[in-house]
């Protein structure tokens, strides 16, 4: 199938820091290319140009707005979206496209799919709309960022097939957007088990929390946890690894609010590094004895995945579309939003060598499994087939 992939977020030349819709689209861009498809994506750039990623072909359009979705007017999503259009039919029109898969987020599939262009035919992947980040992390509504979000969910209503990564996101897209659920095909996000990979030893010490900072990833909870753990473990230091964000009250820094809210003396524990790149990332969950995702919101994290991947232990929220993913003994799901038992969780992994040792190995094999590039590729392979098929039907839709 010649197939193409729309994401502004595809990651650069360089390997540098990504959202996790650029991970997603990386990733499944290289499984289906693997699987013998001949795959085109659609990402941003500092001019238009065309390249060669190993066996992906990437057109590259100038995104001409801020990269954060929440700074952008809606006129730039606009602009961005039709360009897109053109961009889409113009590849049509040279290779023949069979699918193109755009995702809701940041409404970059809002010209195409609102216009009832039928050919060729499209499908859209949930990732998390902004009306259901703001509802869960507690952000005031703007009139460019209300504007984005109707159109995301215009997008969302007016596509005929839809997929998700987990069971949640579909249900809860379905009620923001009021589209049927029952209509959402469901197929996992991969994770590289190539690249994320298991190393020997570690820093049986070290708490790696991977992921912006904000409200919606529980940051602020694993900060209130911290003193608990510091009291039984004083050895124990915490790395935060993400970007951060200007979701903190009035909008101002979350890291700053952070700070400002946690224990003093549990600030000499504690390090902030930014937005890393993705080998760095794998440095530090290789580093890390246990991995913490405390989210209070989440679809399909791919933290989570990576931290699997690497053969980490992990505790995470049992919220979202996470439970989804860690199974049986694959790693510790606590309540969201219960920083004592949060502290407990890394309590556990932290005193018992083995148990990290036995969650890891179980995690390993599942991101293996269940996960990994070609086992995700075939069954999206089989979804895209799916729906090429309707879309020759008359009236065909999701």
């Amino acid at each position: 199938m010649k197939i193409c992939l729309v994401s502004h977020e595809y990651p650069r030349a360089g390997g540098g820091p990504w959202g996790g819709v650029g991970a997603y689209t990386s990733n499944i861009a290289r499984a289906l290319a693997s699987f013998g498809h001949e795959v085109y994506v659609i990402g941003s750039g500092e001019t238009e140009s065309r390249e060669e990623d190993d066996a992906v072909t990437v057109i590259r359009l100038p995104l001409n707005a801020p990269k954060i979705i929440t700074q952008r007017a809606a006129g730039q999503v606009l602009d961005y979206s039709s360009r897109v259009r053109e961009c889409v039919e113009n590849l049509h029109g040279e290779v023949g496209l069979d699918l193109v898969e755009f995702a809701d987020f940041a409404a970059e599939g809002y010209s195409f799919i609102t216009s009832g262009t039928p050919r060729p035919p499209h499908v859209l992947r949930l990732h998390t709309c902004l009306e259901i980040v703001f509802k869960n992390d507690g952000r005031e509504w703007t009139e460019e960022t209300r504007n984005i979000a109707d159109m995301e969910l215009e997008t969302i209503r007016a596509a005929r097939h839809v997929t998700s990564p987990s069971v949640f996101l579909a249900e809860l897209t379905a009620g923001a957007a009021r589209i049927s659920a029952s209509n959402v095909r469901i197929v996992p996000n991969p994770v590289d088990t190539n690249f994320f990979t298991p190393s020997k030893g570690h820093d049986e010490a070290l708490v790696l929390n991977p992921g912006r900072l904000q409200m919606l990833k529980g940051t602020h909870v694993l900060g209130r946890a911290i003193p608990q753990v510091l009291a039984a473990r004083p050895a124990a230091r915490f790395i935060f690894a993400g970007r951060d964000t200007l979701s903190g009250p009035g909008g101002a820094s979350y890291r700053q609010h952070l700070e400002a809210t946690l224990d003093r003396r549990a600030l000499g524990s504690i390090q902030f590094t930014g937005e890393v790149s993705r080998t760095r990332m794998l440095e530090l969950y290789r580093r890390a004895a246990v991995v913490v995702v405390p989210s209070i919101y989440d679809n399909f994290p791919n933290t989570v995945l990576e931290a699997m991947a690497c053969g980490k232990a992990v505790a995470a929220s049992r919220v979202g579309g996470i439970p989804e993913i860690i199974k049986n003994d694959e790693g510790i799901l606590v309540t969201p939003d219960r920083p004592e038992e949060l502290a407990r969780a890394v309590l556990r992994y932290l005193g018992d060598r083995d148990l990290r040792e036995n969650a890891g190995m179980n995690a390993r094999r599942a991101a293996v499994e269940r996960f990994s590039p070609g086992v995700i590729a075939a069954g999206m392979t089989h979804t895209y087939e799916e729906i090429v098929d309707k879309s020759r039907e008359p009236c065909a839709s999701a």
